[in-house]
C-alpha cells in the first residue's frame, strides 16, 4: 500500500493490551485494528515507524517499564484484523 495514503496509530488501552490501527482516509477513521500484545504486562510508551519497504516497527515497554519490546509486522497484519 502506498505509504502516503495510509496512517497508523498505536494505542495502549488500560495498559492490558497494545493495539495498532490503520487508516486509509488520512486519519479520519481507523477501521482496521489488531492487538500487538495482550494480557498482563502494563504496556506503555509505544513508538512506531514504517520503513520504506512497508514494514511497521513498534517499540514499547512492558512489565512495569522493565522490559523493552519490539514488534514488527506488515500492513497486511492490520488489514486482516477486525
Amino acid at each position: 500500500m502506498d505509504q502516503s495514503s495510509c496512517q497508523f496509530k498505536i494505542h495502549p488501552s488500560s495498559y492490558l493490551y497494545l493495539r495498532a490501527a490503520l487508516s486509509l482516509d488520512g486519519g479520519m477513521t481507523f477501521p482496521f485494528k489488531r492487538d500487538i500484545m495482550a494480557g498482563e504486562g502494563s504496556y506503555a510508551y509505544p513508538t512506531a515507524l514504517q520503513t520504506p519497504e512497508g514494514r511497521i516497527h513498534v517499540m514499547f515497554t512492558s512489565n512495569d517499564r522493565t522490559t523493552i519490546r519490539l514488534a514488527t509486522f506488515e500492513e497486511s497484519f492490520l488489514l486482516s484484523g477486525d
